[in-house]
Order: C-alpha cells, then structure tokens, then sequence
C-alpha cells in the first residue's frame, strides 16, 4: 500500500447520495479501512467511493495498491493529510484574490458574553463576514462553483457570461471572482432587496435586473430559461450541490480545527437556513464527528422575511441531509434586537440572519433544547452588519 498525492489520481464522481454517505463513515471513524486499486497508470479500477469520498474531502493524499489483491487496512485521516488544507497565510501578502480567499481561511471564531446566557456554556460566533468578497459566507461557494466550472465552460463553447439569481452575497462573488477571469454577470434580485445592495452590485460590475419577486429562489426557472437560450451559465447555488460540498470540505473542517483549540465539549451549532448548503454541511460533518453536539435551524416567523434566510417548506434540496434537532422561528425584530445586543454586549456589528442565529441560540439555552453543561455552542455568522442599514431601520424603536 502508497499514499499517493490525491492531485495525481482521477476517479469517477459519484453521486450526492453516495457521497454523503461515504463521507458520514469516513467522518464518524476518522479512519479508512480499505485501499483504492489503480493500475500502473494511476487509473482508478477498484473502491472508486473512496477515492471520491477522501479527494472531495479535501484530503492530500489517497491510499492505494496497483491491482493487487485488496487488503484491508486501517489508516488514520490525518495521515492522508486531510486537515493540511487548512492553512491560513501567516503575513497575509497575497499575489492574486484567489489566494487571498484561501489564505484568510479559517474565519475567525470569537467568544462572546450575552448577559442571558449562563456562564457555564461558551458561545463562539463563527464570522463569515471576514470573507473579503462579498464580506460573507457566500464567497465560498461562489468561489468553489466559479473555479469548478470556469474550466468547462471555456472547453463548451458557452459564453462567458455568469447568470444568476441572488439576494446580494452570492451574485457578488460571482461577479467579483468572474472579473477576474473574464466574465460578465447578470443578476437578477428580488424586490425585497435593498437600494444600496443594488448599487454595490452594479458598481461591481453586474449587471442588474430587479424582478418583482418576494424571495430569490421564485426567479430560478426564469433565469434558467434565459441562460439556456443566450448561452450563458447559470451557476445554480440553490441546486448545485458544489455549495454544500465546499462547505464540507472548507467550513466544517476548519471549524473542527478551531474546535480542537478551544478542547471544550461542542455542545450545539445555531446558524440560519437560506439555501441549506453551509447548515447541512455542519450537520453532517458534526454529527459524523460529534454525534451528540445538537444542530439548531433558525428560520423567519411565518408570514415575515429576514434576507438571507428562508423557512425550511419553501424547499432546500439539500436538508434531507441534514439532521436537526431543532428548527426555530424567529421575527425580523427580534433578529435585529439580537444584533443590537451582540453590538453593546461584544462590539461586533453583525448582520440579521446572525441575529437570527443569536436569538435562536438564547431561545433554545432558555427552554432546555441545548444541554446545560460546560461547553460550547458556536453561531454561525454569515456576514457583517454594516449593509443592512435599510432593513435595521424598519425595527428600530
């Protein structure tokens, strides 16, 4: 048996289905138990899943025997490498976005005191908003999606134009990496979107097409059909399961590896659902890992909107993979309270589906749904504060 770079073997993608299942195996033991069979020209003829399971992982490198008779063999994940791309750059001195994107990850993960929480359990908000693009969560799909297909669209023949619908983040990281490689954006946006994100889109470079739509993903077929017939791309981040593959591969594990720094019980993840991608990504991972620590959904009230997240009936194709063990309502007010409180209590202005998220997490420390002991619950902040000014105005007292 070899370890051989994962860069050098090529092996079939499998299905989403077959590949979270993998992954929850390989996750739950940390260890893979049978080799992947090459020839001698590093062509994949045996145990492809693995293959496909450790390099969409992320892992440096793949266990492998040339068509010899399969032997089982218990190897430990670090030893593949698998957390080793998870490096931040030390001096932060970048030639290019691309690295720069890379290099600023893992986010930061900060403490923060809420004067409702009990002192037993740490709450750590994990800031998406450090992401340089569009100063949020999004940029890592958007970069993910765009690197992946960049070079296929280029061999089709489409045209070098990104279409998509958006309700700010996505749309600009798209364009922002797109300009780098020479791509045009068209976005589409719902009528709930702010003036000011518009703006910020179009300086950016998008172009800008306003539809009167409550919630981004009713454009979905529209834009699909307009990409089809003026040949453009549409990325796709509510069915491209990309999305919840980069957060897999990205997000969570460095997650993990912060987690390992703090050496505290992980009690709970809160985070909001907009797409599902980042969420379900987390509870797979995390209840491979740590099949105690409780994931926890926050979604608008019913009849009420906070951007960027949605309710989990309005379809999500990825929840069913998730597992939550809680999904709570929370009213836009409420949200943007939440934010305020975060702002005096820890002098962070974080955005309102991380109110959100801080809301629900009080919420569910108040009625038992987290365990009350010494440890952790981590809040997913998907970005900042400092664009949602229209918004915040509409409940503020």
């Amino acid at each position: 048996m070899k370890l051989i770079s994962s860069s050098l073997i090529e092996c079939k993608r499998e299905a989403l289905d077959t590949f979270v299942q993998n992954a929850q195996k390989v996750l739950s033991k940390m260890r893979v138990n049978a080799p992947v069979i090459v020839n001698r020209q590093l062509e994949v003829i045996g145990n492809n899943d693995i293959c496909d399971t450790l390099k969409r992982l992320g892992a440096r490198f793949v266990p492998v025997v040339f068509m010899e008779e399969v032997k089982d063999i218990d190897i430990d994940l670090r030893e593949l490498g698998f957390y080793e791309d998870i490096k931040p750059s030390e001096f932060k001195v970048f030639s290019n976005i691309h690295e720069l994107i890379r290099g600023l990850w893992p986010t930061p993960l900060v403490r923060i005191k809420l004067s409702e929480a009990p002192s037993n359990i740490d709450l750590y908000l994990k800031l998406e908003g450090f992401n340089p693009l569009s100063m949020s969560v999004k940029d890592r799909i958007a970069w993910y999606m765009v690197m992946n297909a960049a070079e296929d669209i280029l061999r089709s023949g489409k045209r070098k134009l990104f279409m998509e619908p958006t309700s700010t983040n996505t749309g600009l990281g798209i364009t922002l990496i797109g300009n780098t490689l020479g791509f045009k954006t068209k976005l589409f946006i719902p009528r709930t979107v702010q003036k000011e994100s518009e703006a910020i889109l179009k300086i950016a470079g998008a172009d800008v097409k306003r539809e009167d739509k409550q919630l981004t993903v009713e454009m979905i077929d529209e834009v699909k059909e307009l990409a089809s017939r003026e040949l453009g791309v549409m990325l796709d981040q509510f069915e491209n399961d990309l999305n919840p593959e980069a957060h897999l591969r990205f997000t969570a594990k460095e997650l993990d590896v912060q987690l390992q720094r703090i050496k505290k019980k992980l009690l709970g993840i809160v985070g909001g659902i907009g797409t599902s991608g980042h969420m379900s990504a987390l509870s797979i991972y995390f209840k491979s890992r740590y099949p105690s620590a409780k994931i926890i959904a926050a979604q608008p009230a019913p009849g009420t909107s906070i951007q960027g997240i949605r309710r989990a009936e309005t379809g999500m194709k990825w929840l069913k993979y998730a597992v939550f063990d809680h999904i709570i309502d929370v009213h836009p007010k409420e949200a943007v309270d939440a934010v305020k409180k975060v702002a005096i209590e820890n002098g962070l202005l974080i955005g309102p589906s991380s109110g959100a998220a801080v809301h629900a997490t009080l919420k569910a420390i108040e009625k038992g749904l987290i365990p009350d002991e010494k440890g952790v619950v981590v809040l997913v902040s998907p970005d900042m504060g400092h664009k949602y000014g229209e918004f915040f105005s509409q409940y503020l007292d």
